[in-house]
């Protein structure tokens, strides 16, 4: 029940975007859209033992794939019987054996790997994502990663025992990759620079004496992207999304993954009530679903930076919100498209699809093949945007 109460908020949620005259064919307004929406959202987080996972990070480890936050999920399995077509583990995976600040290669790390990913380039987050998030928010780093470890065997290790980054509080040894998520000189990204960021570390292990020579290799997010326009400047080396990542894959390139997909969790009913509550006129019932959605994203002592104040709700911050949390999670054209400002939205954060995106695009093309098969082709259309010139 909790499945279909789920999608069912999510079909109330679309149809209240709809026009007037769809909505009276079924008997519903607006309003009664969004009040059926949290009231299926309350029967949801209460009345089926739902929670939400401590640990964001932790969430999307393979280990933790059967948990109480999870309402809907695809579940494989390692018997390579069964396993096979999960490879959402790749698409997010960039080249990251290359710095972005100059291509330099960075020897110590493979180009592909068991633990940090099989290098595949599919999908680029774009800057306005990478900016999404305070610092304060557990889930930036959670989100993102920002280091690539040296592997002592190469391909299908795991990182050495870590020393501690101080100017970044990454954890990090020989030959990384630390590519930040914020601005950074041209003078501090030097390639293969080392001295000022190593001066002060404590000594490593037992030993008595500093390590003399580790090579780091440094790069900022103005290495990525024009940070001006947004526009990416290096679409090979980025950001891996980390939450698909499956370190218990047996080979470095195998393209398989028994991790499950989540098509549904908990967190996604909360953005549903703030958004139902937000579009109904109540801001501080909307800002108190994220409150409690963002508790588990704070870190002690700056926990005020997360506050999210009644004034502070408005559609495209709730937009933010689902960004923040289900990034990835293959919803969120549906999202945007419910808003009802699918098209202003790209055209505002997404400078690659911005000149490309039109009015008519809120909806999809029809398959040729499934225009081929009806059997009222005079009323079964293709949509409207999509006929041949």
């Amino acid at each position: 029940q909790g499945v279909a109460k789920a999608l069912k908020m999510r079909y109330f949620l679309s149809l209240a975007n709809q026009s007037d005259a769809v909505l009276s064919a079924v008997g519903l307004s607006k309003s009664e859209c969004y009040s059926q929406t949290s009231q299926l959202a309350d029967q949801v987080i209460g009345d089926y033992g739902y929670h939400l996972y401590s640990d964001f990070e932790e969430l999307f480890k393979v280990e933790n794939n059967i948990n109480n936050e999870i309402i809907w999920s695809v579940q494989f399995t390692d018997d390579p019987i069964y396993n096979g077509s999960n490879y959402m583990h790749r698409y997010w995976v960039p080249k990251y054996n290359e710095s972005a600040f100059d291509n330099g290669k960075i020897e110590e790390l493979p180009s592909h790997s068991i633990w940090l990913g099989r290098e595949y380039r599919r999908i680029m987050p774009t800057y306005f994502f990478t900016q999404l998030f305070h610092k304060s928010d557990k889930r930036r780093l959670a989100t993102f990663q920002t280091v690539w470890p040296k592997l002592e065997s190469h391909w299908e290790s795991a990182p050495t025992d870590s020393i501690v980054l101080i100017r970044s509080l990454e954890p990090v040894t020989d030959d990384n990759l630390v590519s930040e998520l914020r601005d950074k000189s041209t003078a501090e990204s030097h390639f293969g620079e080392i001295e000022k960021y190593y001066k002060d570390l404590k000594p490593i292990g037992g030993q008595t004496s500093y390590v003399p020579y580790r090579r780091v290799f440094l790069e900022g997010i103005n290495h990525v992207y024009d940070i001006t326009t947004g526009m990416p400047t290096d679409r090979g080396n980025y950001h891996t999304l980390k939450k698909f990542l499956d370190p218990t894959r047996l080979t470095a390139k195998q393209g398989t993954s028994h991790q499950d997909v989540y098509f549904i969790r908990l967190a996604e009913i909360y953005l549903m009530k703030a958004e139902a509550e937000f579009r109904s006129g109540n801001n501080d019932v909307a800002a108190a679903q994220l409150n409690i959605l963002r508790q588990r994203a704070e870190i002690p002592g700056k926990e005020a930076d997360l506050h999210v104040a009644d004034s502070d709700i408005t559609l495209n911050f709730i937009l933010d919100e689902y960004a923040r949390e289900l990034a990835g999670e293959s919803f969120r054209w549906f999202v945007l498209k419910r808003s009802g400002i699918l098209v202003d939205r790209i055209k505002n954060t997404n400078p690659d699809y911005a000149p490309h995106i039109e009015s008519h695009n809120t909806v999809r093309p029809v398959p040729q093949s499934e225009l081929d098969d009806v059997t009222n082709p005079d009323e079964f259309v293709q949509n409207s945007g999509y006929l041949p010139e």
